[in-house]
């Protein structure tokens, strides 16, 4: 039944993507903190706003220092999920974690979708130039 699906929604999203992520950031393993989660954000791989899903696989968590840099298209995720970062990007933070591996949830309908990650490689990395 297609309401079985609305489960995957704007307001869930943000905590099946922490459970996905173990309440953490992908990149840096910080933990969030308190039932919140503050510290850590989740962010859309593929925006809603282009289309982008409320699956799991569409979101990332981050630490509030990287999801900017990442909705920018300062950094984008290779399809072996390693941070790849804008050569023209000043962001020292993010710049310390080129080429490493992100924590990838052991649980594949939590991974970064392929689909997510091609959308975010060709149409948000980058974006930040001329800004």
């Amino acid at each position: 039944r297609s309401s079985d699906l609305n489960i995957f929604n704007p307001a869930t999203f943000r905590d099946f993507v922490l459970a996905g992520y173990g309440n953490a950031c992908a990149v840096t393993g910080q933990m969030a903190e308190g039932i919140l989660g503050s510290g850590v954000d989740v962010v859309y791989i593929m925006p809603k706003n282009e289309g982008g899903s409320c699956l799991p696989s569409n979101g990332i968590a981050l630490s509030k220092e990287l999801s900017l840099p990442f909705v920018k298209g300062e950094f984008t995720l290779t399809e072996r999920f390693e941070v790849y970062v804008h050569p023209q990007s000043n962001n020292s933070i993010i710049k310390d974690y080129h080429l490493k591996q992100i924590r990838v949830p052991p649980n594949k309908f939590f991974q970064p979708a392929k689909e997510s990650l091609d959308y975010h490689n060709n149409h948000v990395y980058g974006k930040f130039i001329g800004k």
